[in-house]
């Protein structure tokens, strides 16, 4: 069995009794090796349409109606809510929503990564790369935000001039509507701005830490950890949009 892991992954499958850097070695490794490998459950499909969206070429009304064709039943109304809720985000910020690739890389035995970044958000004001939350069983805490925006400027912005800030948009929470209204999620957009990156220091100790779930996973062997873990872990093996 082979893993692909990115960022938030380690955020919703780490054990910690608090904050990250508590990170549960062994709890996480039990986490670890229950993780599936993916089912038909998806909001691949409905991220990558999201450019459209925002540049005017898909209308909301369009994209519920795919999003209701589409997929797994049971599945449907969530993707629905997270359309409406990146287009309630469009309406009030604007700006275009590039959808980006990320291909996933072998980083050790039976581990693969990738950046995590879904998109870059291009603005007027700003030039994000986002890594974005739609799971709404996983409501990040303030202190995975920090660890995710860490991640998205090690692994992404750090290497790209043009970009200027690391953002995590989550889109977890339902917003709350009228009786009767159909359901949307509400997107709340994080930068540094509002939640500090994390330190380096602590984000490479809680790699390290993550590293020991994997080697008792039996994911990868002890002595494969990378020694420049962060610049390893999730970065990308070359740079460029």
């Amino acid at each position: 069995m082979t893993i692909t892991l990115e960022p938030i992954d380690l955020t919703y499958l780490c054990k910690t009794p608090g904050v990250l850097r508590e990170l549960a070695i062994k709890a996480s490794a039990k986490c670890i090796s229950e993780k599936g490998s993916g089912g038909p459950q998806s909001y691949a499909p409905l991220l990558a349409r999201l450019g459209k969206l925002s540049s005017g070429k898909e209308t909301l009304d369009s994209l519920v109606t795919w999003a209701g064709a589409s997929g797994v039943e049971d599945f449907r109304p969530h993707v629905q809510a997270g359309a409406r809720g990146f287009d309630a985000l469009f309406q009030s910020k604007g700006g275009r929503w590039i959808p980006v690739k990320s291909e996933p890389f072998r980083v050790a035995g039976k581990l693969f990564c990738n950046h995590g970044v879904k998109a870059v958000w291009l603005h007027d004001d700003f030039r994000r790369a986002c890594i974005v939350n739609l799971r709404n069983t996983f409501v990040p805490s303030k202190d995975a935000i920090s660890f995710l925006l860490r991640a998205c400027f090690e692994s992404y912005v750090r290497d790209e001039p043009n970009i200027n800030e690391p953002c995590v948009v989550d889109v977890s929470r339902f917003a709350e509507v009228a009786t009767g209204d159909p359901r949307a999620r509400r997107a709340n957009v994080f930068t540094p701005h509002e939640v500090p990156m994390m330190d380096l220091e602590e984000y490479e100790y809680i790699l390290r830490r993550f590293w020991a779930a994997l080697e008792l996973s039996e994911i990868v062997r002890p002595g494969d950890m990378p020694r420049d873990i962060v610049g390893t872990l999730f970065a990308r093996p070359q740079a460029g949009l």
